[in-house]
């Protein structure tokens, strides 16, 4: 009986170790989608031998490569969903985890209600092989986690960021929900992640400073007599903003704000210098989600933009108007990755002007109207997961219709107020 016993317990002990390794083999796969019956879908058709971690609300803040690293995963799918009236078409993005490497593509058009499936079909079927094969932080050659301790690789910043300018800044970019709001459950995220430090949740709060040097140039139009005289001014400036998240998905808050202090930049015929102050506040609630692609966000606030001369002894022919552009705004601001951890984001923007200070007076232009627009376009690296650096060029351009009246001051068409800047700073995220 020795014998035989052995034998079976040997047999026993294979067939334990074999789903063993069968079990530690199996990549660990993330799904990243905005269209929930597409990551449903997709979910369900998981062959076998694929472990699915966690559904992660599209619009989290954490790159492939970072999630990868924060929940031990080979593999992260990023699917989208365009709807349109009857028809649908839907694709899905494979990243590698260790280094967030693009895997493939799969794409899957049709009827709205068909689409999810057919598209969960393709993903399988195109993106099955590379995704088994696709390797996790500190892994080696093979996608299989070993029994000893991994090297656990550092992980790779995310590129989606929110910044004021074109978005209260250029925000980006912004991502915003908690995964805890995405209602995993015991094989979610917060279960099955693995002891790395990583986090179960993206960034609740962003906080920028920043160098703000700018260029002022205010110009008349129709200045009959030629009495006025241009203006031009180059100045250095400090600004920072803060963005919080207050945990629904897509949505944010964003706070800015520009000051400069003691330019001693403005200067009469006589070669008097005048000191000047300059600053902007703006606050805005803005709303994101992914487009092709891209991150996507409209914003709505509010802000007051001032420009002062302290010049009450130098005559008002000597100098300019003080200015207090007070407004609403709206901005669209769009971030598209160019990398693992470099993104490109662009932001326009309306200024409705509902109060000018000085320049609208009795003593200036009385029966004046006028509006502003706004732009930026600025790159950013992710030095680590919690600290950014970026660039980025702005203008912020006034124009107004004087309808002078004859026995005014002055007798001038309209006039246009540009302000060109740049910025350069750093911006960490927390919690």
């Amino acid at each position: 009986m020795t014998g035989p016993r052995s034998r079976v317990l040997a047999l026993a002990a294979a067939v334990l170790l074999a789903a063993t390794g069968a079990a530690v083999a199996a990549p660990r796969v993330a799904i990243i989608g905005d269209d929930a019956a597409a990551v449903a879908a997709t979910r369900k058709a998981a062959p076998r031998g694929v472990e699915v971690v966690a559904d992660i609300p599209a619009d989290t803040t954490l790159a492939p490569a970072e999630l990868a690293a924060s929940h031990n995963l080979n593999a992260v799918l990023v699917i989208e969903v365009d709807h349109g009236k009857r028809t649908s078409s839907g694709s899905a993005t494979a990243y590698q985890g260790v280094d967030g490497a693009e895997l493939g593509k799969a794409r899957a058009s049709g009827r709205r209600k068909a689409v999810a499936g057919k598209l969960a079909k393709a993903v399988w079927k195109r993106l099955g092989p590379a995704v088994r094969k696709a390797r996790g932080p500190g892994s080696g050659s093979t996608p299989v986690a070993t029994a000893t301790a991994p090297e656990v690789v550092p992980p790779a910043p995310t590129w989606a960021t929110a910044r004021p300018g074109a978005a209260g800044g250029d925000t980006t970019p912004a991502a915003a929900a908690a995964t805890a709001s995405s209602g995993a459950t015991g094989d979610g995220v917060r279960a099955a992640a693995a002891p790395t430090g990583g986090r179960t949740a993206p960034r609740l709060l962003e906080l920028a400073v920043a160098g703000r040097p700018f260029w002022r140039r205010l110009r008349y139009r129709d200045d009959i007599g030629d009495r006025l005289r241009p203006y031009d001014l180059a100045a250095n400036a400090v600004g920072g903003h803060l963005v919080v998240r207050p945990g629904v998905p897509g949505l944010h808050v964003i706070v800015a704000g520009e000051l400069a202090i003691g330019v001693n930049g403005s200067r009469t015929t006589d070669m008097t210098a005048y000191a000047t102050r300059a600053s902007e506040l703006t606050a805005a609630v803005g709303y994101g989600l992914h487009v092709a692609g891209a991150w996507v966000s409209a914003e709505v606030g509010a802000g007051q933009q001032r420009f002062t001369v302290v010049d009450e002894m130098a005559g008002a022919a000597e100098l300019v108007p003080d200015v207090r552009y007070r407004f609403a705004r709206g901005a669209l601001v769009g971030t598209v990755p160019l990398g693992p951890r470099m993104g490109l984001t662009l932001g326009a923007g309306w200024r409705y002007l509902v109060d000018t200070g000085e320049l609208e007076s009795a003593a200036w232009f009385p029966r004046m109207g006028g509006q502003g627009v706004d732009a930026s376009a600025g790159v950013d690296y992710a030095l680590t997961p919690w600290l950014s650096g970026f660039a980025k060029a702005e203008l912020r351009r006034y124009f107004f219709a004087m309808h002078p009246e004859i026995g005014d001051t002055w007798i001038v068409g309209g006039a246009v107020d540009q302000y060109l800047g740049a910025s350069l700073g750093l911006q960490v995220r927390a919690l």
